[in-house]
């Protein structure tokens, strides 16, 4: 009966190593030059019907990008209309989210909500950014600076909306969208230094008890 006991310690320790979160990053690549959509359904994430992925010189046809420093080649992300993009994770994502983005105009955003499409309550935003899209070292590209932005925050979230994320189509660009912990409502805690001490002492006992009884 204690060696059961010990088992259930030394196990229920070690599922909680193992269950531990992982951060999730989203770089676009391999969509092509298409709306996102499902693309991301397997790993528990969706966008709204706005959300698409570029790899070429041109958005929706039209409108000339001629972007570069991405910082995962060659894909980004943009809006097809004027309005906020949303990303959802249904599972949930815990700690912080952080996203890279080039714009051209001011005043874009994001936000994150403990519900799904911005619904619940927001854990953390940022508004007013400025335009950013070239440096010095443009040589002509329109988008050719990217800067990572990142919002911390406690809770679990399930959705993040991009700001009126495009005045007009093609005037920001996003790219590796990164997940803080994903599944965080139902993540065990890392074990503090004092279980791990536990699960040795358990297995120690363990064969203590072994060993007294091959001697009997």
């Amino acid at each position: 009966m204690r060696i059961a006991r010990m088992l259930a310690l030394a196990a229920s320790v070690s599922g909680a190593v193992t269950a531990m979160a992982s951060p999730l990053t989203l770089t676009f690549e391999g969509i092509g030059n298409a709306a996102i959509g499902s693309f991301y359904s397997s790993q528990g994430v969706s966008f709204s019907t706005n959300a698409y992925a570029a790899t070429a010189a041109t958005i929706a046809g039209t409108t000339q990008l001629n972007f570069s420093g991405e910082p995962s080649p060659n894909t980004v992300m943009y809006s097809s209309d004027t309005g906020n993009i949303y990303v959802n994770l249904a599972g949930g994502f815990t700690s912080s989210f952080s996203y890279y983005y080039s714009s051209q105009i001011r005043g874009l955003g994001a936000q994150v909500f403990s519900g799904q499409n911005g619904t619940g309550t927001q854990l953390s935003g940022l508004s007013g950014l400025g335009s950013n899209a070239t440096g010095s070292s443009c040589s002509g590209a329109v988008f050719c600076n990217f800067t990572q932005e990142t919002l911390n925050f406690a809770g679990t979230a399930q959705s993040v909306v991009f700001l009126n994320a495009s005045a007009s189509t093609g005037t920001v660009l996003f790219d590796n969208l990164s997940f803080g912990n994903v599944g965080g409502g139902s993540v065990n805690p890392v074990p503090e230094p004092g279980s791990l001490a536990l699960v040795g002492l358990a297995l120690a006992g363990i064969g203590l008890q072994r060993r007294r009884r091959s001697n009997a």
